[in-house]
């Protein structure tokens, strides 16, 4: 089991519900065809389609981010083992109800998977009640297979780390979003970060929550059962097209997925090496509720901290050359570049063809890499870079 003797605290921004509703209302109308936040009262999780093992999301709620993944690099440790009980106390909220997104335990599953905790954790008196999930990929046929943790294991462990809410599972009032229809190049998850990272500059704060998909399809994050044996640079050969391409209907994900949810793992996991250093994990998943947190102080600096911003008349421009695995990034003056521009960023010259990276309906993954010619064509924008691949010409 990990030491988890070291925490760090940190109080988060609680805005007013009221406040938040419109500030929430506001940003995500420019990213979804119809919007609608409300405040209202907590519906009874107990019940279908949640079936929590609480009625609510209410009462002395925290946030806390446990472990990390640089605990992934170069090899994942997995002697990093964490259980929801002392997690519970280290969060001084012992009893509480966590869910949230980690990875499954492997020493005790036998492989890797991805964790979807609810767990009621154990109090003076009363037992543990483990509701979670965990999703691997199906050796018969190579899909994504989600099982319920308690049929199979007795324990309340997760490993490597663990992005998780905590509370007292009581009702009361909350955010409730509803979307549909992306108009934007935005997901739910990145248009809500940047709604609120515009609003509040200068202030901490997190969402944690749950949510359902109702109808659709959603690009979903599930490991390679062998990639906990592997290096790193292997691990992202095995998985980069791969996650390109995997798609769940809204049948399959009726479950949450909370707090910092660890998506675009891969792509996270390249900017450390290039950086040289660990860094902050993808802004919070959505949603219902604010609240203070608790931070694992094995994680590296706040997003706030880590992160510069880019100057406001400047947009980052990055892509891959060629066989190289590992892409190149810079940033030009301008939101609007061509194709003639960003030739010129290129230091070896030949004959090659140019795809960008941009928004979709034609493709259940959402998005393509569609070529550009035209010199003077303006490079596609996707989630506020340009990213494209350079592919040489035999």
């Amino acid at each position: 089991m990990a030491d988890i003797s070291k925490t760090e605290k940190v109080r988060l921004h609680v805005p007013d519900l009221e406040e938040l509703r419109g500030v929430l209302q506001a940003g995500l109308d420019t990213n979804f065809a119809e919007v609608q936040v409300s405040v209202v009262e907590c519906p009874d999780l107990s019940k279908e389609p949640f079936q929590f093992p609480v009625k609510g999301l209410c009462g002395n709620p925290r946030i806390t981010d446990v472990g990390g993944v640089p605990y992934l690099i170069p090899l994942p440790q997995k002697h990093k083992e964490y259980n929801m009980n002392i997690i519970s106390k280290e969060l001084e909220l012992p009893g509480a109800f966590i869910l949230g997104a980690a990875a499954a335990p492997s020493r005790i599953i036998g492989m890797n998977a991805e964790l979807m905790p609810l767990v009621l954790t154990e109090a003076e008196g009363r037992p543990s009640v483990n509701g979670s999930y965990f999703s691997s990929i199906n050796p018969a046929n190579g899909q994504c297979l989600q099982e319920k943790y308690c049929d199979k294991f007795s324990d309340c462990n997760f490993g490597l780390l663990g992005n998780l809410y905590a509370c007292e599972g009581k009702p009361g009032k909350v955010i409730e979003v509803r979307a549909k229809k992306r108009t934007g190049s935005n997901s739910l998850v990145t248009a809500l970060r940047k709604t609120l990272e515009a609003q509040y500059p200068d202030k901490s704060l997190a969402l944690g929550g749950t949510f359902i998909i109702q109808k659709g399809k959603a690009k979903i994050h599930i490991m390679f059962l062998v990639m906990v044996s592997l290096p790193l640079m292997e691990r992202y050969l095995i998985t980069e097209s791969w996650f390109e391409k995997q798609n769940k209907s809204s049948e399959w994900w009726k479950v949450n997925r909370a707090s910092q949810a660890h998506t675009q793992l891969l792509r996270y996991v390249m900017e450390v090496i290039q950086r040289g250093r660990a860094a902050v994990r993808p802004a919070p998943v959505p949603l219902l509720n604010m609240f203070p947190a608790v931070s694992d102080s094995e994680l590296s600096e706040p997003e706030h901290k880590a992160t510069k911003k880019q100057p406001c008349g400047n947009i980052t421009v990055a892509y891959y050359f060629c066989e190289e695995l590992i892409p190149y990034m810079t940033s030009v003056k301008g939101r609007v570049v061509t194709l003639g521009q960003f030739k010129e960023l290129l230091t070896k010259k030949g004959n090659y063809r140019y795809y960008f990276k941009k928004v979709s309906d034609d493709f259940d993954c959402g998005v393509v890499f569609e070529e550009v010619r035209e010199d003077d064509a303006v490079l596609p924008i996707f989630e506020e870079k340009i990213i494209g691949k350079v592919e040489r010409v035999d």
